[in-house]
């Protein structure tokens, strides 16, 4: 709390410095509008293993982030700092391990940011960044919430306490060891409703916003068999609404899963769009095979034979205007038939399910998520034999 406490005191005299240079010095140049940036964020489960270095490369040469936070490293001392340093970064800010617990690596390359570490302790990495000269600075906290939720409880109120001391934009990453909603777990014992309110409360309390995410709809799995498997939500990117003026696009993507029972998990300020296939026109010979495409050619013909000899091109476009529409067709047809067929397995599962409820009624009761990730689990077994 003390660590914290200097925190936000150095945050009010930043604002200050930063209030007196707006009135002495003249305007900066105007901020790029769209700031390009991407984090990756990765629970490795121990950095001391060979495995980690590769994998770790693999991503970075994949995604190309200008942070990295490494979460439950697991090691401590010399040793982190060690490994830390040879990523391949030109910057590395160590949280030590609690014994053979925890651990938070924040790195980065200063040529590209600038980065200045305002705090350190146990459970987060509290720093100040600036991804280009002219725009504005944020708070990035790179966080590991303890498993144990006494000591987790001191993290919230650590947040809180530094929610209370500035207004700048803020971005939280981390395992914060914890999920929000029932559908974020699946599997083992039901919500502990009371730590997952503390957890609320201290999210209401910093004013953060969920950003969402594409990919697997969990980020952490105890890796156990179909019948004792458990899944949650545990990583995530929060971030106030200060931050997402300056990032409105950002979002979010989990990757797939390796080396850790966590999966790694990127954001990226600027999300590529889907690329845009300028191809040429090209028969389908599968195409000959339906009578229909026959009809759709003549009619085709009919329509706009006279300005084949004036446009090709155009007749071109046009006539795969009307290809497209007819596959769109035959594809509605198939979803109507795949539709009807899937109702007929909807209506064979529920008649499972109603086989399943002795069974569940005397394993652990009724409405228990293990139980009923095991139910879709047999089903699914039962209808692939089918």
């Amino acid at each position: 709390m003390q660590v914290v406490s200097k925190l936000g005191v150095l945050l009010q005299q930043m604002e200050t410095v930063s209030d007196l240079q707006k009135e002495e010095l003249s305007p900066p140049p105007p901020t790029p509008k769209r700031l390009s940036m991407k984090i990756l964020m990765w629970n490795c489960r121990g950095a001391a293993s060979p495995h980690f270095r590769r994998h770790l490369a693999d991503m970075v040469r994949d995604h190309h982030p200008l942070f990295v936070i490494i979460t439950e490293t697991r090691i401590s001392g010399v040793r982190a700092k060690s490994i830390s340093e040879s990523l391949g970064f030109t910057h590395s800010v160590v949280a030590d391990s609690v014994g053979f617990a925890g651990g938070i690596w924040l790195l980065w390359n200063d040529d590209v940011v600038r980065c200045d570490v305002l705090a350190i302790t146990h459970q987060e990495i509290h720093a100040s960044v600036q991804v280009h000269k002219n725009s504005t600075p944020f708070i990035l906290s790179a966080l590991y919430a303890s498993p144990h939720f006494d000591i987790r409880q001191e993290l919230w109120d650590n947040l809180t306490t530094l929610a209370d001391n500035h207004s700048e934009p803020w971005l939280m990453m981390g395992d914060f060891n914890e999920v929000i909603f029932s559908h974020e777990k699946c599997g083992g014992r039901p919500l502990n409703w009371n730590r997952v309110s503390k957890f609320k409360d201290c999210i209401d309390r910093c004013g953060m916003l969920d950003l969402g995410f594409s990919g697997s709809r969990f980020t952490w799995t105890n890796l156990r068999q179909a019948g004792g498997i458990i899944r949650e939500r545990l990583d995530r990117c929060l971030a106030n609404a200060s931050w997402n003026l300056i990032f409105p696009e950002a979002a979010v993507q989990h990757l797939a899963r390796v080396h850790s029972d966590h999966c790694p998990v990127v954001l990226n300020s600027i999300p590529s769009p889907p690329p845009l296939l300028d191809r040429p026109f090209r028969l389908e010979p599968m195409w000959l095979t339906d009578s229909s495409f026959f009809t759709v050619v003549e009619q085709c013909w009919e329509n706009e034979h006279s300005s084949f000899s004036s446009n090709s091109s155009l007749f071109i476009d046009r006539f795969s205007i009307a290809i497209a529409l007819w596959k769109l067709g035959s594809w509605m047809a198939e979803i109507a038939d795949w539709s009807s067929s899937i109702r007929m397995q909807v209506s064979w599962q529920k008649l499972l399910v109603g086989q399943l409820d002795p069974l569940e009624a005397r394993d652990v009761g009724p409405r228990h998520p293990s139980t009923i990730c095991d139910r879709q689990s047999l089903v699914m077994t039962m209808i692939e034999m089918r």
